[in-house]
């Protein structure tokens, strides 16, 4: 294979060493992820977030800003255009839409992360074990044997999800206290990005792509859920994965452009916030840990 460094008109980027195909810069795949990985100003830039299904970059790129460094940036056709503009303004070679999005999706399969999991990893612990009273330290729950194991179980619960997707998990956390103790707020702060308290289904394409990404799922009150929901709410927490066909769109995916069947396994862990007078545990039964303020 014959290469050949190619100096760029913007003296701001590096020589490129191109393969050279009947002495001319081959416009393949090859190139593409040449100038990946010899620009600095691309290297190490393009990931596979797999809790959106979806190609990212996870710093700056030289046409746009990464506006989410934990998650990364939806690459779009926009940027696919905007790179084959920079290879061509630069390096006097201009790729096809279809070749630079096949390179783009090599390189991104080669860096596949998980933003939980990754965040999780980062975590470093101080040695104080904290989880066991979190409720009674945060939400005033009575401390005692139940709550102390229910709350250990709702956090192993929670992580194990996050790095094993679907893992079995058929309970429903029942958080029950006066209005304005913290019972929202504190689950809005533990799921972080990966909360949500505005799921309504709990079947279909709809409800898959609303549930894509969520952790911690809150169902607040149960205000305004008729019988057939909550048994929705009752089947989905006994499932490990939901089958939806789903057309992608813009954005980089594996099926982009095309109907493609999706099993995302299941991650959420569902969170139900009651007011202390209210009592819906009899809908979950058996399958609910309930505490109260």
């Amino acid at each position: 294979m014959n290469c050949e460094k190619i100096t760029p008109l913007n003296e701001s980027f590096p020589d490129i060493e191109f393969v050279i195909e009947r002495e001319k810069v081959a416009k393949d795949y090859r190139n593409v992820i040449a100038l990946f990985t010899q620009d600095e100003s691309l290297v190490d830039s393009i990931a596979f977030n797999t809790l959106s299904n979806r190609v990212v970059f996870t710093r700056n790129m030289p046409w746009r800003k990464c506006s989410d460094v934990r998650n990364g940036t939806e690459w779009t056709d926009s940027d696919t255009l905007n790179f084959i503009r920079h290879a061509g303004d630069n390096y006097r070679v201009i790729f096809r839409v279809e070749t630079v999005d096949h390179a783009i999706m090599m390189l991104a399969q080669e860096r596949r992360f998980c933003p939980i999991q990754k965040y999780l990893d980062q975590l470093q612990w101080d040695g104080i074990p904290r989880i066991y009273n979190v409720f009674a330290d945060f939400l005033g729950v009575e401390r005692n044997a139940y709550t102390i194991e229910v709350s250990s179980l709702f956090f192993r619960a929670a992580v194990t999800r996050a790095y094993r997707p679907g893992c079995q998990f058929d309970h429903v956390i029942i958080l029950q206290g006066a209005q304005g103790i913290g019972k929202s707020s504190f689950l809005r702060i533990l799921g972080g990005d990966w909360y949500s308290s505005s799921i309504r289904k709990f079947e279909g394409k709809e409800a898959i792509e609303a549930l894509n990404g969520v952790l911690i799922g809150e169902i607040p009150e149960l205000q305004g859920f008729s019988k057939a929901e909550v048994e929705e709410i009752k089947a989905f927490i006994t499932r490990t994965e939901d089958s939806v066909r789903l057309h992608m769109e813009d954005g980089l995916n594996i099926h982009r452009g095309e109907p493609c069947l999706l099993e995302p396994p299941t991650m959420m862990i569902i969170c139900v916030t009651l007011p202390e007078t209210a009592d819906f545990s009899r809908l979950f039964a058996p399958k609910h840990w309930t505490l109260k303020h």
